[in-house]
């Protein structure tokens, strides 16, 4: 590191050449476990990492059990130099590509409920070692530069003077950032009071720590606040090395506006915010800060500064047109498209030159319809979520369902129909609560967590969605109902048996300074493990005769929706959800009776799982195994038989390029292990019957292969060769029956047999028979997903051009 930096990070951190000298003669002391915690090997094979995850869970409970003790002496010299190590070590490794952390999560943390006001003031040399001092606050400030870990790593001192460590994690802004921006957050010389503190036995250093889970038992302390009587110090009223803070509101309003335009969105907005402590009329910083609250998508806090701002007569002009346009644009962002609506046209009353107005009201205008009709462009979206897969730009609808009572469900209750349901038919459309993917982080970090909830690791993308979803409330705190009525398992109290909860309309000031909301971590961390989802963001589907399907969805990124964690599972439900972008859609598979409950698989690759790896899958959402039609088809099977087509399964893979003689005697040897009374739909004799048609040396070879496959997929066929009568249901010209949408793992299996076929009839010259297939793939596609022929063309476009099907595909469709 360079000579001139060190220097400079050694200063701001409060330490000179001589406190290096004479703490390097020390010998460290300081706490240790009774018993350290097993190590855990990430590189571990998965029954290994198991093992070794009941390990610590053991050991924890076993710890969880001791009871409190004094802490010890903690050198303030020793802390410093240990964070200046920290952050020096940091700083040498920026260029590194890979950084990884490992974190264990989904254990019993504390969040305080109770307003700082009702607690008491503790000191740290009051406080115990294992302990959750409830009832009690403790008053500190930050005294060196942080250092970002996996938490926000804060050396701080009460106003006795003794120093300690404070670890907070989830605070807003701060999953992946540089130690750098946290010198922004929370600056030398930062006044905060921690509610209900915990102190915790370091497992991997000396010291004991202060943990804070929940950035709601967070506040700062303005300067000025009387209550907490900040200006008597031990160690003096200044933090030697601390800047000095602004004493007036325009001092505050400077600060802000440059963190504004450095866009550091959180410190500006927290600037203003003690600006505001200040002076509580202070109109402008309201304004500023809910511009700040907008780039946040902290659209309650914005709406809230700006209905502030709104309601102090005789405003001028110009801060009334930026209070309503700020209005409008956090109305929009909350799903309140006509108020929003209302709120531009009276902006552009104001503003009547302004040319973004009429564009801000036409998209109000096309969400409205999309919330009221379910009419969406689904070509269209599925192109822009090619470059980005947020898809913000979209509004929710709800079709002919609602939540009522379900006996024998996780939670007691489920998603019904409010009537008769067509196959095909939209059910709901839901953007995400939160969603989060690779290329949302910054480059060049890895946290892997491992959950003791679910015995598993979590990718950083998982443990950034629940982190995203802490920051999303703590700056709407409206929305905290919304999560946390959804289920939360067995160790909590039952939810309410209807969703959604009914909002207040008065909205809840986000005051950052003390969070009017609190967050239960622990509770968030179970709910979030019982309602995740894997968005998969498709790709215009490529594939040729011969070979496999070639990558058609993104990788997918973690979230959590809503409204279809209400939708309980089947693995053959009779909905089904997909994914354009980070926007659900779900959909009707088959006609559905009024008062009937809709369910839909939660999890992916059910089709090819065992019964068995099925039901550990599913032990997160039905502790009690899954009831449908497939399950009990699959019990019908030993479970020797089971295994054994599993195994059968695995050699496909080895298989599928060899020749014909071996697949067919992988045929039958597949088909052995099926029982007899067992119904049509076979999902793994589509795989090989699939590999199968792809060898064929004819065409007409290949489309009877074809046609047999999508049988075990349950399709029913109509053409004379199947031998199956017409069915009166059924849309007109289509070869198939159309009373349900075929069971696959994922849609566009059946699509791409049949595209293979009609290429078959193609090559036969029977274009009247490949039109019909054609328009069956399509019709496929539309019950699963929508969009008609522009979103067939725009997903199978790329395969039907590699085919030399596209303009025949023009023509018929």
């Amino acid at each position: 590191m360079d000579s001139a930096l060190l220097t400079t990070m050694m200063t701001q951190m409060g330490l000179t050449m001589d406190d290096v000298r004479g703490f390097q003669a020390q010998s460290e002391w300081g706490m240790t476990p009774h018993r350290k915690p097993p190590v855990i090997n990430l590189m571990l094979p998965s029954d290994k990492l198991q093992e070794k995850i009941k390990e610590y869970k053991a050991w924890f409970e076993e710890d969880r059990q001791l009871p409190p003790e004094p802490a010890p002496n903690m050198p303030r010299i020793a802390l410093l130099m240990n964070q200046f190590r920290l952050r020096m070590n940091q700083e040498k490794s920026q260029s590194l590509e890979v950084l990884i952390h490992t974190m264990i999560v989904g254990f019993a943390k504390h969040c305080s409920k109770t307003p700082i006001e009702l607690l008491k003031r503790i000191h740290l040399s009051a406080m115990s070692v294992r302990k959750t001092h409830v009832g009690q606050y403790l008053l500190c400030r930050v005294i060196t530069l942080c250092v970002h870990m996996i938490s926000i790593e804060i050396i701080a001192e009460d106003p006795n003077g003794a120093a300690f460590n404070i670890s907070i994690y989830n605070f807003p802004t701060a999953f992946d950032c540089p130690s750098d921006y946290l010198d922004q957050l929370f600056p030398v010389g930062t006044t905060i009071a921690i509610r209900e503190p915990t102190f915790k036995i370091a497992t991997q250093s000396l010291y004991p720590f202060v943990r804070v889970d929940s950035p709601t038992d967070v506040v700062f302390v303005e300067p000025h606040n009387q209550m907490f009587d900040v200006s008597r110090w031990s160690t003096g009223p200044r933090v030697p090395t601390s800047l000095p803070f602004p004493a007036t509101t325009e001092g505050w309003k400077a600060r802000g506006n440059a963190f504004f335009k450095a866009a550091q969105w959180l410190p500006a907005a927290l600037a203003y915010s003690y600006g505001i402590a200040l002076d509580k009329d202070a109109i402008v910083l309201y304004l500023n800060r809910s511009e700040a609250y907008l780039r946040l998508k902290f659209y309650s806090g914005a709406l809230a500064d700006v209905q502030c701002v709104l309601s102090v007569p005789g405003i001028s002009d110009a801060f009334r047109g930026k209070a309503l346009a700020r209005e409008g644009k956090a109305e929009y962002a909350r799903g309140n498209y006509q108020d929003a609506e209302r709120k531009f046209n009276a902006w552009s009353q104001i503003h009547p030159d302004d040319k973004e107005i009429p564009a801000w009201i036409i998209r109000c205008q096309q969400r409205t319809r999309e919330s009221r009709t379910g009419e969406y462009d689904w070509a269209r979206l599925f192109k822009l979520s090619l470059t980005d897969p947020h898809l913000d730009d979209v509004a929710d609808y709800q079709g002919p369902i609602e939540v009522r009572q379900v006996q024998g469900r996780g939670g007691g209750r489920g998603v019904v129909a409010t009537r008769d349901i067509k196959v095909g038919e939209l059910l709901l459309v839901s953007k995400p609560f939160v969603s989060i993917y690779e290329q949302d982080l910054r480059a060049g970090g890895h946290t892997v967590a491992i959950n003791l909830l679910t015995s598993r690791t979590e990718s950083r993308t998982q443990r950034a969605t629940v982190s995203h979803a802490i920051q999303k409330i703590y700056g709407n705190p409206e929305l905290h109902a919304l999560v946390f009525n959804l289920y939360a398992g067995p160790d909590y109290p039952p939810p309410p048996l209807s969703y959604p909860p009914i909002i207040p309309r008065a909205l809840i000031p986000v005051d950052l300074l003390s969070p009017n909301v609190d967050i239960d971590v622990a509770q968030l961390e179970v709910i979030y493990s019982k309602n995740n989802f894997a968005p998969f963001s498709f790709r215009p589907e490529t594939f040729s005769i011969t070979g496999g399907v070639q990558s058609t969805i993104d990788k997918a990124g973690p979230a959590m929706y809503l409204l279809p964690s209400l939708f309980n599972h089947a693995c053959a439900g009779n909905a089904i959800w997909y994914c354009i972008g980070d926007i659900m859609l779900i959909r009707a598979t088959e006609a559905i009776s009024a008062g009937d409950e809709i369910t839909m698989p939660r999890v992916t690759d059910l089709a090819y799982e065992s019964y068995e790896e099925r039901a550990v899958s599913l032990q997160n959402h039905m502790p009690n195994g899954c009831d449908c039609w497939l399950c009990k088809e699959n019990l019908k099977d030993t479970q020797e038989t089971r295994t054994r087509r599993h195994k059968l399964a695995g050699e496909l893979q080895i298989q599928k390029g060899g020749s014909q003689v071996k697949l067919r005697s992988l045929e039958k040897q597949l088909a052995a292990t099926y029982s007899s009374s067992r119904g049509p739909v076979r999902p793994l004799m589509t795989a090989i019957q699939h590999a199968m048609a792809d060898n064929s040396s004819t065409p007409g070879e290949a489309v009877t292969q074809y046609k047999r496959a999508l049988q075990s997929l349950g399709v029913v066929l109509l053409d004379k060769s199947a031998g199956t009568p017409p069915a009166s249901t059924n849309s007109p010209g289509l070869p198939i029956v159309t009373d349900r949408v075929p069971f696959a793992e994922k849609f566009i299996e059946p699509i791409i047999i049949i595209i293979k076929m009609v290429s078959g009839f193609l090559g036969l010259r029977d274009e009247k028979t490949a039109s019909s297939w054609l328009k069956a793939a399509l019709w496929i596609l539309d019950m699963t997903i929508g969009g008609g022929k522009d979103f067939f063309m725009a997903f199978m476009g790329p395969a039907l051009h590699r085919l030399d099907m596209k303009a025949f595909a023009q023509r018929v469709l």
